[in-house]
């Protein structure tokens, strides 16, 4: 009965350790967490930004029109095409 306290301050001792280091590490992964919620973040607010703008721009709508035709022209003479060819 002498040793009893003893090993009970030790087994205290070793819990607190361990508990100090789960809390430390549980901490530096909740930073990393946040700060990696954070790089997303303004990582879609800027391309959210980026879209708004370039749908909004006269140019980006100009192309976006031009791509539009091409595909349909193409379209067109390859029906002609093929409608030659059957006949």
């Amino acid at each position: 009965m002498r040793h009893l306290p003893y090993i009970l301050t030790g087994i205290f001792m070793t819990a607190t350790a361990l508990q100090t280091v789960y809390i430390h590490d549980t901490n530096v992964m909740l930073d990393a967490k946040d700060a990696r919620i954070e790089r997303l973040t303004q990582s879609v607010d800027y391309w959210q930004a980026s879209s708004i703008n370039n749908s909004n721009s006269a140019t980006f709508q100009r192309e976006r029109c031009d791509a539009f035709y091409d595909v349909v022209g193409d379209y067109i003479d390859v029906t002609n095409e093929l409608k030659a060819r059957g006949k």
